[in-house]
């Protein structure tokens, strides 16, 4: 990744479950070149839309809900997606969100706990970066050190043709 600030992306549900708000407050420490562009809706939207107009960071933009035909664009323009679970969460998932960003050759960052099942895919398939939330909230900057360590040489596809078998009956 160049000299030019790291530009990640967020697409998706803020609600509970993504902790997104959680994310921010910690997000808002980091000194480093990142810019974070987030698109979505749900319950914690207000509360992310307050949050951002009082403290008017420069490196978050919110820009709400995005169209379905936009998405491809946006994410040309982004070097991670970024996937946040609640601590909380306790039952395996996998978010819809993984998928679009791996069609989109879009290598991950993922702040979860240790548990979480998104770590081991993460992990096994070379599909990104993970962070566990507990050092993220110790160190931020910890997220600009492990997506500049991540090899992103990966053919096209591969990773989304990858992780579409491991999860979709055939």
């Amino acid at each position: 990744i160049s000299a030019s600030p790291i530009k990640l992306v967020y697409i998706g549900n803020l609600g509970p479950a993504q902790d997104i708000l959680s994310f921010i407050e910690i997000f808002l420490k980091i000194k480093k070149k990142i810019e974070l562009d987030i698109y979505g809706n749900g319950s914690d939207r207000e509360i992310l839309s307050s949050k951002l107009g009082e403290t008017r960071p420069n490196n978050i933009r919110y820009h709400g809900s995005i169209e379905t035909h936009k998405i491809t664009t946006v994410l040309q323009k982004s070097d991670f997606g970024l996937i946040t679970l609640s601590q909380r969460l306790k039952m395996p998932i996998l978010p819809g969100k993984l998928l679009t960003y791996l069609e989109n050759n879009l290598p991950v960052i993922v702040i979860s706990s240790r548990e979480s099942m998104i770590k081991h895919f993460i992990d096994e398939y070379n599909l990104g970066a993970w962070l566990e939330h507990t050092k993220f909230e110790q160190d931020p900057e910890l997220i600009i050190d492990v997506m500049n360590k991540y090899d992103s040489n990966i053919k096209k596809n591969e990773r989304y043709d990858l992780i579409r078998t491991q999860i979709s009956p055939e």
